[in-house]
């Protein structure tokens, strides 16, 4: 069967949606899918193009690719959906402050040297999440990133709260068995290099900025290779990951009835809602505020039952993502 053969009752119109948006979309029912249609009819679940299947096929660079950037994107928006804003009390002024999500950076106190960036993941991050974990980290999501001088660094968002004192005191222990804090002492005189940064995210607006400035921002040109070393996956490694129940599969999408497309143009003309069409769905985005507050009653159930399966996921799980 070809393209002018394929029948209306071959599609059925679906909607689905995450932290950010809702998605509504035609989705193929029929039996016989060929090339065309599995790349313009996909489920929004997917990001399947041809040219993200030719990306995959070119020679690694250890830069972000469509596709992982949007699952990059995907997962911080999760995150930020199941945080719990909270009170913390600051260890050593006594007094509390709210508290969301918190935006940790870890460098390096000297140069890299001849250390791949792999043998840095398994040497410094996969102990510095390991030992977090077993204090209470539980949702979080990382990327590695290279500076200007050549080293590796890696952003961690997070829900839970680290006191800046004891994470730079234990990141440098780290660092002290890799030889870095010998070599920042040889320079400066003393072993104790602010190697760490800490930034609270305030709110929604806060939390995209930082997300797009520290976590989606692509490579500076010529950073985004092993600089001085052979290119090879095995050397590199992941450039991201994050808790693996940040990753289950979004199960939202349903078919969608006319009194539920009509909920959608109630609350885009109300104002909440802003619509944007694109060649293979519609997209509505929230035009203040959280999406989970103002999307219809319909679809915030759907929203609110998926997360709770996630937040189920994330106490259930014994196992967490590692940086190899």
């Amino acid at each position: 069967m070809n393209q002018t053969e394929q029948t209306p009752q071959s599609y059925i119109p679906m909607v689905k949606i995450t932290p950010s948006q809702i998605v509504g979309y035609y989705q193929y029912t029929g039996t016989h899918r060929r090339t065309w249609q599995s790349l313009i009819f996909r489920t929004l679940g997917e990001d399947v193009t041809e040219g993200t299947q030719k990306t995959v096929q070119q020679a690694y660079t250890g830069e972000l690719t469509k596709s992982a950037r949007k699952k990059l994107k995907e997962s911080c928006e999760l995150l930020f959906a199941i945080a719990q804003e909270r009170k913390i009390e600051n260890p050593t002024t006594g007094k509390s402050f709210p508290f969301r999500l918190g935006l940790i950076t870890l460098t390096l106190s000297g140069p890299q040297g001849k250390r791949t960036d792999r043998e840095l993941k398994k040497e410094l991050l996969e102990p510095f999440l390991r030992h977090f974990r077993g204090k209470g980290l539980l949702n979080y999501v990382w990327k590695a990133e290279r500076q200007n001088n050549g080293n590796l660094h890696f952003h961690i968002l997070t829900d839970f709260f680290m006191d800046k004192t004891y994470l730079t005191n234990y990141w440098n222990r780290l660092q002290a068995k890799l030889g870095f804090i010998e070599s920042f002492h040889a320079k400066y005189g003393h072993r104790n290099p602010a190697s760490t940064n800490v930034k609270k995210v305030r709110g929604k607006k806060g939390m995209i900025g930082y997300m797009v400035k520290y976590m989606l921002k692509p490579a500076a040109k010529k950073q985004q290779l092993e600089l001085g070393r052979e290119i090879d996956p095995k050397t590199i490694g992941k450039i991201w990951d994050c808790s693996l129940h940040l990753k289950i599969k979004n199960d939202t999408a349903e078919p969608i009835e006319d009194w539920e497309f009509e909920a959608l143009n109630k609350a885009e003309d109300a104002g909440k809602l802003k619509r944007i069409e694109t060649e293979h769905c519609t997209i509505y985005v929230p035009k203040h505020g959280e999406l989970a507050n103002i999307a219809p009653t319909f679809l915030k159930k759907r929203l609110r039952q998926f997360l709770e399966k996630v937040k189920l996921k994330a106490t259930e799980s014994k196992f967490r993502a590692s940086p190899e």
